[in-house]
């Protein structure tokens, strides 16, 4: 998903995160958890490419063909560290536990982005690969991840 709608998904809900819980850092929290999740698109490209043309417009390009492993730029493992099911629930069970506003924010954020990764890209990922585990069990093989 292009990052301007994770800023137009992250910026409302950051506003209503500051609004419920009165704290202005709390909805910072809420629209960077939405939108700096998406670092580690960055990291893919450096485990794939290196530094090479290391640039915004040229790692977001190279993530859009890296799950196309029939394509040029396609690869054969899909990491994506951040992108996991289980820390949006470890993010909630830690604001329940400790009810947490800063906990609640930044789950609020990140959750949303994650909603969005599988709604927009429903059509390439599996839902399941959103799970870190099942990447791990399917040893990031992006065939086994990815739509075909």
């Amino acid at each position: 998903m292009l990052p301007s709608r994770h800023i137009m998904i992250s910026v409302p809900l950051g506003i209503a995160a500051g609004f419920t819980t009165h704290s202005a850092l709390a909805g910072m929290l809420c629209l960077l958890s939405g939108t700096m999740i998406d670092v580690d698109h960055a990291i893919e490209y450096i485990i794939h490419y290196g530094w090479h043309i290391f640039n915004p417009r040229e790692v977001y390009r190279a993530c859009s063909r890296l799950a196309k492993r029939k394509e040029e730029g396609g690869v054969k493992t899909l990491h994506l560290f951040f992108h996991a099911v289980e820390l949006a629930l470890l993010l909630w069970v830690s604001y329940i536990l400790s009810k947490n506003i800063y906990f609640f924010s930044i789950a609020l954020g990140y959750t949303g982005h994650l909603i969005a990764d599988m709604i927009g890209n429903n059509r390439a990922m599996k839902t399941s690969s959103y799970f870190i585990t099942i990447r791990v069990l399917k040893g990031f093989n992006t065939g086994k991840l990815i739509k075909y």
